[in-house]
């Protein structure tokens, strides 16, 4: 039985009742609206309650407020489908972009992306983040990219240009964002970073 159980003066403690009691230490759900929707759970909310939501493999953690997610704890990570644009979008074929949260603290990963699409020169090359940072100036990891048209690998600083995106800025260059070379179809882009996130939220 999933869920919280709840009992009260005068229930009969069986076998099966004991049971459920030890299970409930953490207690699952199949996904997030499933818990909100527990109304036993609900009223027994109280900072640091943890449950285990079985769609996404992740704890999920009271505040006193909201939920905050840690993980996946086991499994695969948590799908994240980035938007790389160069003045307008970029169409591309992403390799296995994850990420995963613990509280507020968020690390993503695109290992690849392939361009089947162009930029637009002299704009800059900016890619989504899963979930929105808590800040929007700083460094946050690397972007690197191999341009097919001179057969190199320029490594970038993923930079912030909102909260929500990050733009490559090229070592070695005065011209920030827009010093970024012009995609073409056929270059790979990767990007790792590491922050933090606005706000506790479900992963």
């Amino acid at each position: 039985m999933a869920g919280i159980q709840d009992f009260v003066n005068g229930s009969v403690l069986t076998e099966t009742a004991i049971d459920e009691v030890a299970k409930q230490a953490i207690p699952q759900y199949a996904t997030a609206a499933a818990r909100n929707a527990d109304a036993t759970l609900t009223a027994a909310l109280r900072e640091g309650l943890t449950v285990y939501l079985l769609d996404v493999n992740c704890y999920s953690v009271y505040t006193g407020s909201t939920w905050s997610a840690i993980g996946p704890v086991h499994g695969a990570m948590l799908a994240w489908t980035p938007v790389i644009t160069q003045s307008g979008t970029v169409t591309a074929t992403m390799t296995s972009p994850v990420y995963s949260r613990v509280g507020r603290t968020v690390r993503a990963w695109m290992p690849r992306a392939t361009m089947t699409g162009a930029g637009t020169a002299a704009n800059p090359i900016l890619v989504s983040l899963p979930v929105a940072c808590s800040f929007s100036v700083g460094t946050i990891g690397t972007i690197s990219l191999y341009s097919t048209s001179d057969s190199t690998w320029r490594s970038g600083i993923a930079t912030l240009s909102s909260a929500s995106t990050v733009g490559m800025l090229v070592g070695g260059t005065s011209g920030g964002f827009t010093s970024a070379p012009t995609l073409a179809a056929g270059d790979l882009l990767t990007i790792a970073v590491t922050y933090e996130a606005a706000a506790d939220a479900d992963a």
